[in-house]
């Protein structure tokens, strides 16, 4: 709200309560929010891991159930990303997503962020052929799913996102302060199969909670490779 930002689609945590209490503030406030229980079940911590798949997308419907369309609160299936749910979350997250669609309910998750990761999800999933494959065999592909950072995105992936209606995060200074990768807005809005694409800061990898500031790096992470990038 320093910054000036009323609306936003913002990770909470593994635990219930944090979603509750985030929505709790921003219906204070009158902002609109878009949020959600992060749904992760392995390749973490103990203490922040789910401890079964069934039970933590039951948690997060009941969390759908009591805020998506509270006033201007809006709800979020989250898995972190691919490396940390097993396949039975991505699925179960995957038929939650589809079963309220029609209500307006989000997906929000990272996709093809560096070169690491991406090696490691196609290596716990080696059946998909790339990495925003692995969403769309559990059915997180949709009109409302957000995927942040897009750094490394082949152009079937490109393709793949903009044939279901997908959206993209771009966050440049999470990416450059950790040497991620280029998010290359150019090839995300090509007029032959354009995306949205939207803005993020990604606090805590990223420096700063300012819009106007993110666009600025924006913009020079596009001058890079000599496109400059316009108010549209």
């Amino acid at each position: 709200l320093s910054q000036g930002t009323t609306t936003a689609n913002v990770f909470a945590t593994t635990f219930a309560e944090s979603v509750d209490a985030f929505f709790e503030e921003s219906e204070r406030y009158g902002t609109r929010m878009i949020s959600g229980k992060v749904l992760q079940d392995r390749n973490l911590p103990d203490q922040l891991r789910d401890r079964s798949a069934e039970e933590s997308v039951m948690a997060s419907e009941s969390l759908m159930t009591k805020w998506h369309g509270r006033g201007r609160q809006m709800y979020a299936v989250v898995p972190r990303f691919a490396p940390t749910s097993t396949d039975a979350q991505l699925r179960l997250a995957g038929e939650l997503y589809r079963s309220h669609l029609d209500e307006g309910v989000y997906m929000h998750t990272h996709l093809d962020e560096a070169d690491d990761e991406i090696e490691w999800a196609l290596s716990l999933y080696p059946e998909a052929a790339n990495y925003t494959d692995i969403y769309r065999r559990y059915g997180l592909l949709g009109p409302r799913s957000v995927f942040a950072h897009c750094c490394l995105v082949k152009e079937e992936e490109w393709q793949t996102l903009h044939d279901y209606d997908c959206s993209v995060a771009h966050c440049p200074s999470s990416n450059l302060f950790l040497g991620d990768g280029m998010f290359k807005i150019w090839e995300a809005k090509d007029h032959k199969r354009p995306l949205r694409v939207g803005v993020g800061t990604d606090v805590g990898a990223g420096t700063n909670f300012s819009l106007p500031r993110q666009l600025n790096e924006a913009y020079k992470v596009s001058m890079l490779k000599k496109h400059s990038m316009g108010a549209l």
